[in-house]
């Protein structure tokens, strides 16, 4: 049987708390693959926005953690990067365990697929709300 893989790519705002951008991509990409077909890098340099990322990506305005950080300043940037991300980090965890997001789907249901890792995002973020009414995450 033909298997299709798909890749989401979803970029939110820390600040504003909303939805930027969810780009679902045909195939196995990878993050700096997805970037790039998203066309997220002429957005963000339209709109003088940065993003932050895992060491996948290779742009200026994706802000990722230093490799080998040498002084106090540089080791505080990488903890300030890493629990900024730490939210979407779990978000993605537990969205890669949900049944419907991880199952194999053939051509005429694709866009059932796209849906339930949509709807995923959706209610992980509804129930990262309702357990932290006081504390609501702010990268989702």
């Amino acid at each position: 049987k033909h298997v299709f893989f798909l890749t989401a790519q979803c970029v939110v705002s820390i600040i504003k708390r909303e939805f930027l951008s969810v780009y679902i991509a045909l195939g196995h990409n990878n993050d700096q693959g997805v970037w790039g077909l998203s066309e997220m890098e002429d957005y963000c340099v339209q709109n003088d926005i940065y993003s932050l990322g895992d060491g996948g990506y290779h742009t200026r305005r994706v802000k990722t953690p230093l490799w080998l950080p040498h002084t106090a300043d540089e080791l505080t940037y990488n903890v300030k990067q890493r629990s900024l991300r730490a939210i979407v980090e779990t978000l993605q965890g537990l969205v890669q365990v949900w049944a419907a997001a991880g199952q194999r789907f053939t051509l005429p249901n694709l866009a059932l697929h796209a849906q339930a890792v949509m709807c995923c995002y959706h209610l992980e973020q509804l129930k990262l709300l309702r357990d932290n009414p006081h504390n609501p995450p702010t990268a989702l």
